[in-house]
């Protein structure tokens, strides 16, 4: 019986939206026109919820118009099953909903989460005992920025918050892991990361804590960290005794260990912590006689009877130790938690005074009246419209909105209506937005069952239409050894549980591993993803079907930059796309002139000024400075701006000693288009030609022209308020171009051929963490923490940073499952050859090598084979773009399309010409092929043009009466890949050809001349080679001699 509670786990590419749909409409259809409004599908981003709509739409609109072509077929006969409707019952139907909807817009509901729970706050604001007047905060990171600028504000005037943020700065600058990254940064992703999660109520424990408290429990725990390390010592002091009153010295130790670390390393002052911790447990794992010399045997006795005691002691010191270590975490990050703490508070009065509610908060208030069972009867009143409620990409709810949604669930349930999930943990690569896929694992795992009025029916949709076979079944057989793997991770290990999959396409398809040297490891890579695309384009690919994933937007302009370096062999530069690189805001050189118009618009914003003084430091343009740390430690206790600092400091001249700059207030009443060009002159960015500047130049430009509000104030009111975030100057997706993206932006899509370079990033990387404490202990009620792999903490707090531990993993895990199941045809990757433990590639490598029986992946690793591309989609309606062009790797952009409205039917033609033309391997192939063609065939002509011309040609009947004729095969000659149109093998000679449509040009010859070449370093005799330009009106072709 088919159950009204489904939960889809829905692999990469197995249909989510065909089936997703699918119900939707089998609801609508089945019912009245108005059904739609009974329905509530709650997607997690605009984009999707539009996308979603669309759909919905745009398959209402095919059903009323009976659509019967083959790409709707499938979908239709699927509806007409699950309804049992007819095709023309189903039109009629479709027509009335798809009427009903356009004229009730308003009601279809199909809705992003954070949009849901809003309209909720203001249907019942009073009901949730909220201020009817209060709004939404839209823009919950502008609001979080004024409360960072407010909490700054006072340094070089309180001196216990200048003290304190002080004291960051210089934690921060002596930590290795954190002394290249923006204080601020860190500072401001904490304050988002802290108003999204349960560390909320964790923080609002010290919201009245004075300062001089927090020192005085600060003090507490350094206190308590000097009484613990005196309880070491007593008893490391003890097991010294006991050795010593049982006579057993150094010598009968092997290797010294056991003895070394109770009267050395337990002895020493300060104590190596780490070092210590690491030989204790090496102590505790080994036997205990183990430790001892076999010449030993007459002390057995003696060894034996102190084992306990020993053994005891030791754990006591280890715990002991793991205490220490925990306090140092805590005091590490003591001073930053004051900061967050005061920033928090500030973000709380700002929304008091602007009248304002976050949408976090909104999450939180619906929550605690759930949670206090005051808030059923708002979903009483919700769920008696709602009685079908979807959720797509489920994996990524958060524990939160779950229990938000719960009361609904269980409501549409209860009255005979039903619930949809749709998603797939192993795709839950949102935990920094609080996405939790337990809800899921425990759905369906059958865990927590009791709680729902009927048992959810799982499917698993674990047949792949997207990718071809070798694809599947590589990533069928890497991810079942990585499950196997990580049996001791339940998260990862039922994440993956349903990672098999069938394939649908039957296409062997293409999987490539390049290793490379850790000495010049980023330039090998470079110019092997420029050598994949070249070999791609020569196969018959689109620029546009290539895309290149990567873990973060500095390895995507790393890769964009080197790209303008080659070119195709046609001699067209590598054009390339990307939605975050190319990002207006964001780009160093213009944060340094928006902070400064920040500075110049209010010389008292500090936060500003840190950043303008973070940023000058590592552009280089304060390249004179002794230690950053100082700078920044300086400047937090100075008392005005940072324009008199610099002069103060003699740290940048153009500014600081230009007289412009001496006066504010004369720079506030310069326009602003004036103000910005003065800054990019004194800042010297108008030396070389930048596409950013020159599109920020541009925007400020346009800015003026349809405003008469040109001061600093208004225009950084536009820029912060206005400017959609995504602004840049990037090109449209429909421009034939490879698109860069990072592997978060990926999910959902897919392409023809993917590269996946720099493949090697951390499994694990330290991460900030408000955790809650026990305060008799630890004196505070909750503190700001790292979670390090190789730190342990003490009992009970060593379980919480074990699950952190394992959503870090189960991510990097997620991140790789999606890189790897983007490519429909062929996937490249790159990693190290010899990669670190804690890179994602050295789990790959392992992978690899035991599931495909080789105990070392050699340079490279293949399976399958690259295929020709031929059957390639007509050309669409459109020319090439215009585009701008700039000297640096921008570039390689195209700005601003312009196109035509003609059709560029050359193209197509020429793609049918080499369609047919790789079909035939002698002359009696051409006068066969010739005698199917239809005469009104637009190819027809030139075929029969160049089929004359090969009988009438004593030089082409002998190439096409070779021993051996091969048509657009894949060579791989020094690591790059050549397809010639045609070869003519005889013995150990060849002859190579190439056809051409179209005018002639040089690289035409270039072209054959590199084959003939790269032919000759493969082992072959160069014979000759021929070019053919074969047109409607003639055929012309050209030998080509070798050199």
């Amino acid at each position: 019986m088919d159950s009204r509670f489904k939960i889809y786990s829905a692999s990469a590419g197995s249909g989510k939206t065909f089936n997703l749909a699918l119900e939707y409409l089998t609801l609508c259809l089945k019912g009245h026109e108005y059904t739609f409004r009974e329905i509530l599908a709650i997607t997690f981003t605009n984009k999707a919820a539009d996308e979603m709509k669309s759909r919905i739409l745009n398959y209402l609109y095919k059903l009323s118009i009976n659509d019967s072509s083959n790409s709707f077929l499938a979908f239709r006969d699927a509806l007409v099953k699950n309804t049992q409707l007819s095709p023309d019952q189903l039109s009629e139907k479709a027509r009335k909903t798809l009427f009903a909807i356009l004229h009730d817009f308003s009601a279809f509901y199909v809705i992003t989460i954070d949009s849901f729970f809003v309209q909720v706050f203001r249907s019942f604001s009073a009901d949730l005992l909220i201020s009817s007047s209060r709004k939404p905060s839209i823009d919950q990171e502008l609001l979080e920025d004024l409360a960072l600028d407010d909490v700054l504000s006072a340094l070089g005037i309180n001196t216990d918050f200048t003290n304190f943020f002080q004291d960051y700065l210089r934690k921060q600058f002596s930590d290795p892991e954190e002394n290249d990254i923006n204080p601020l940064y860190t500072l401001r992703n904490l304050i988002q990361k802290v108003s999204k999660d349960a560390s909320y109520q964790l923080l609002l424990a010290l919201k009245d804590i004075s300062y001089e408290d927090f020192k005085t429990k600060i003090e507490q725990l350094r206190t308590k960290k000097t009484e613990i390390l005196l309880s070491v010592s007593e008893i490391n002091q003890q097991i010294k005794n006991i050795f010593q009153t049982s006579g057993i010295q150094q010598e009968y130790c092997s290797r010294g260990t056991l003895y070394k670390l109770y009267f050395e390393k337990l002895s020493s002052q300060p104590l190596d912590i780490n070092k210590c911790i690491q030989d204790i447990e090496r102590i505790i794992e080994r036997e205990w006689r183990e430790h001892f010399k076999k010449d030993a045997q007459k002390f057995l006795f003696s060894i034996d009877k102190i084992q306990e005691d020993v053994i005891n002691s030791t754990k006591q010191i280890l715990n002991n130790l793991f205490k220490i270590q925990f306090i140092d975490n805590i005091l590490s990050l003591s001073s930053l938690l004051v900061i967050l703490r005061d920033a928090e508070n500030s973000l709380n009065k700002l929304s008091d005074e602007e009248n304002l509610i976050l949408l976090s908060d909104i999450s939180r208030i619906i929550n605690e009246h759930i949670r206090q069972e005051s808030g059923d009867f708002i979903y009483e009143k919700i769920g008696n419209r709602f009685k079908h409620i979807f959720i797509d990409e489920f994996q990524d709810t958060s524990k939160r909105q779950w229990q938000n949604m719960y009361p609904l669930i269980v409501n549409a349930l209860s009255i005979d209506g039903s619930v949809k999930l749709i998603g797939d943990p192993k795709q839950s690569i949102y935990r920094f937005r609080n996405a939790d896929s337990k809800q899921m694992l425990q759905l369906i795992n059958n865990q927590y069952l009791e709680k729902y009025p009927i048992t959810p029916q799982k499917i698993s949709l674990n047949k792949n239409f997207r990718s071809a076979k070798n694809i599947v079944e590589f990533n069928n057989k890497i991810f079942t050894f990585i499950r196997e793997n990580y049996r001791n991770y339940n998260t990862i290990h039922q994440s993956l549980a349903d990672v098999v999959q069938q394939a649908s396409i039957q296409n062997e398809g293409y999987v490539e591993i390049k290793k490379f040297d850790q000495d010049q490891y980023n330039e090998n890579t470079l110019e092997y993803v420029a050598s994949i695309i070249q070999n791609k384009v020569q196969q018959g690919y689109q620029l546009r079907d290539i895309a290149i994933l990567v873990r973060n937007k500095q390895n995507g302009r790393l890769l964009a930059n080197s790209l303008i370096n080659y070119h195709l062999n046609n001699g067209e530069r590598i054009e390339v796309t990307s939605s975050e690189s190319f990002l207006l805001k964001g780009n160093p050189k213009l944060n340094i002139l928006i902070n400064t118009l920040r500075v110049i618009d209010n010389t008292d914003n500090k936060t500003a000024s840190i950043e303008l003084l973070y940023d000058l430091m590592k552009s280089g343009i304060l390249s004179s400075i002794d230690s950053e740390h100082s700078l920044l430690f300086d400047f937090a206790n100075f008392d005005t701006h940072i324009f008199k600092f610099f002069k103060q400091k003699k740290l940048f001249p153009q500014l600081s000693e230009n007289p412009v700059f001496e006066d504010i207030y004369h720079l506030r009443k310069i326009s602003i288009d004036e103000l910005i060009n003065l800054l990019i002159k004194s800042y010297n960015f108008g030396q070389e030609s930048d596409a950013f500047i020159a599109a920020f130049v541009d925007l400020v430009y346009d800015y003026c022209n349809n405003t008469n509000k040109v001061d600093i104030t208004s225009f950084l009111h536009y820029w912060d308020n206005v400017l959609n975030e995504e602004f840049s100057i990037n090109t449209s997706s429909t421009i034939n171009a490879v698109q860069i993206m990072t592997i978060h932006k990926a999910k959902g899509l897919e392409w023809p051929v993917v590269i996946l370079p720099f493949f090697d990033f951390k499994m694990f990387k330290t991460e900030q963490e408000i955790i809650e404490l026990e305060e008799d202990e630890y004196f505070l009620k909750s503190a700001l923490v790292k979670v390090r792999k190789s730190d342990k903490w003490p009992k009970p707090y060593e379980i919480l940073r074990n699950e952190f531990i394992e959503h870090q993993l189960a991510d990097n895990l997620n991140l790789m499952y999606v890189a790897m199941t983007r490519a429909k045809e062929e996937m490249f990757i790159s990693i190290h050859k010899t990669p670190s433990n804690d890179e994602i590639s050295n789990l790959l490598h392992s992978a690899v090598s035991y599931v495909y029986g080789c105990s070392e992946i050699e340079e490279i690793f293949v399976l399958g084979d690259v295929d020709v591309n031929i059957n390639q989609p007509e050309a669409q309606s459109i020319s090439e773009p215009t585009y701008i062009d700039t000297s640096d790797w921008r570039k390689v952009l195209k700005i601003a399309p312009v196109y035509s409205s003609s059709i560029n039917q050359k193209v197509a033609e020429g793609s049918k010409m080499h369609a047919l033309l790789s079909t035939c391997y002698s002359v009696k192939d051409f006068e066969q092929k010739l005698e199917t063609l239809d005469q009104n065939d637009s190819t027809y002509h030139a075929f029969k043009n160049l089929t004359e011309t090969i009988q009438n040609s004593e030089e082409l009947r002998r190439f096409y009466s070779a021993d051996r004729i091969l048509n657009e095969r894949k060579i791989l000659v020094k690591g790059q890949y050549f397809v010639p149109d045609s070869m003519a093998i005889n013995g150990n000679k060849i002859s190579i050809l190439e056809y051409k449509t179209g005018v002639k040009k040089s690289e035409h010859f270039h072209q054959l001349k590199t084959y003939m070449r790269l032919a000759a370093d493969a082992g072959y005799l160069i014979d000759s080679g021929y070019l053919i330009y074969v047109n409607h009106e003639s055929v012309e072709f050209e030998k080509v001699l070798p050199d």
